[in-house]
């Protein structure tokens, strides 16, 4: 394993940087044997920071800098912020 995940990057006009990841390259064992970025799960949370870190180095990014909200199924957007944890929403 590279280390790193594979990005799915999306060019944007704006001061933003944009990448998705998929599920592919994180350090979580067992159920959540992935790239499992999510703190409200039974993961360790040690296994998720670690997956958090390796996204974040593909990304090329400090970890306070990126932006990760908590995706629900609804129509809720939200401005992006630096460093920004947990907000609900699907944009």
């Amino acid at each position: 394993m590279s280390g790193q995940p594979p990005l799915l990057r999306w060019e944007s006009s704006g001061a933003y940087e944009i990448a998705f990841s998929t599920r592919v390259g994180g350090v979580s064992t067992g159920r959540f044997a992935s790239l499992n970025l999510g703190l409200l799960t039974a993961d360790t949370p040690a296994s998720v920071e670690a997956n958090r870190a390796r996204l974040c180095a593909a990304v090329g990014a400090e970890p306070w800098r990126i932006a990760m909200n908590r995706q629900v199924h609804g129509a809720a957007v939200r401005r992006a912020r630096a460093g920004s944890r947990g907000e609900q929403a699907d944009g």
